[in-house]
């Protein structure tokens, strides 16, 4: 399975090792709408956690888009990294861009920009960060459909 991979550097300084959580796939989605995938605790070998400490990596494999949408390498999906706060103050940490190609002959994602951090600060005073990702898959003229099957995306968290 192919891994595509974004790697951020820690805020924190020591040495520590990467926990990773599940393979999860991505929820069914309306595309040109925002789609919150469920929230995972994940656990940190840290005391206090940043945003720089945890993210995601994506795999290929993916079941892809069917011929309702309109082929085009333009297409991308908006993908943010929150942490889920327990006061309701969620904190976007991290936000991506991947983009549609013809794999295969199926059309899915295969390309991943870089993550972002887009918050930098403490998310977690304990060692447990509750995570999840915001995903929109934007719409091109032509589409006849925007309905967007489970397993668009395959994904694991991993934290420090």
């Amino acid at each position: 399975m192919a891994v595509a991979t974004l790697t951020v550097s820690t805020t924190n300084i020591g040495v520590s090792a990467v926990n990773t959580y599940g393979y999860y796939q991505s929820p069914a989605m309306v595309a040109g709408q925002w789609c919150k995938t469920p929230t995972v605790p994940i656990t940190s070998s840290l005391l206090e956690i940043y945003a720089g400490d945890f993210g995601v990596w994506f795999y290929g494999g993916n079941v892809g888009l069917d011929n309702r949408f309109v082929r085009s390498t333009a297409r991308t999906v908006d993908i943010e990294i929150w942490e889920e706060d327990k006061n309701g103050t969620d904190i976007k940490t991290r936000t991506q861009t991947a983009w549609f190609t013809v794999d295969n002959g199926v059309y899915r994602v295969t390309n991943y920009g870089d993550q972002w951090v887009v918050y930098d600060g403490i998310v977690e005073n304990d060692n447990v960060a509750e995570v999840y990702m915001k995903l929109k898959v934007n719409t091109i003229s032509g589409d006849t459909s925007k309905n967007i099957p489970t397993n668009a995306l395959f994904y694991e968290y991993w934290i420090e």
